[in-house]
């Protein structure tokens, strides 16, 4: 891994548990392995470092989700192979969901609110395929968005016990908030 990458991580880990005003640069330096200066070269400040970690990882999640996509498929399949990928991903990486999802703010710019665009129109786009109206389509991407992240803050809570089943159910709950006339 390359030191751009190891920092973007260390921060994504930290960013995710401390918040972004709880993590001092020396702190993400020491978890990358690197010298603080090492940080500024790639990155200007914490604000600029920030927002690439963010542009990052909701750019992986987006491409996680693209992967699998296939307009051929039937609605319902399309939906459980997104739902699938997704949860593998934010499974895989859940400092990435953790931060992206629960610790975003101000100090983002421009490139990482469109890259968050770009996500979040991945569901809305497939809400708007089945819903009848816009403002619909908007509602039940808002709720299946909600439902998947408190599926997440429970499993990491650790209060679910049986994941594969869980994650079944909770697909299943949000294809019905999403099919739904």
């Amino acid at each position: 891994m390359d030191k751009r990458q190891a920092i973007i991580e260390a921060a994504t880990e930290l960013f995710a548990v401390r918040g972004f005003h709880g993590t001092p640069v020396p702190s993400i330096a020491e978890k990358a392995g690197v010298a603080v200066g090492t940080i500024y070269r790639h990155f200007p400040d914490k604000e600029r470092l920030a927002s690439e970690a963010y542009c990052h990882w909701k750019s992986a999640a987006t491409k996680a989700v693209l992967a699998v996509y296939n307009r051929v498929l039937a609605p319902r399949e399309q939906f459980g192979r997104s739902w699938r990928a997704m949860c593998a991903f934010a499974l895989e990486h859940s400092a990435a969901i953790r931060f992206t999802e629960m610790q975003a703010g101000p100090y983002l710019d421009e490139p990482a609110h469109a890259a968050c665009r770009r996500y979040d129109n991945l569901l809305l786009e497939f809400c708007r395929s089945i819903a009848p109206d816009d403002q619909t389509a908007r509602l039940k991407a808002t709720a299946v968005n909600g439902v998947f992240l408190g599926m997440l803050k429970a499993i990491w809570e650790e209060e679910l016990p049986d994941l594969a089943d869980i994650l079944n159910s909770v697909e299943e709950i949000c294809w019905n908030i999403i099919s739904e006339q």
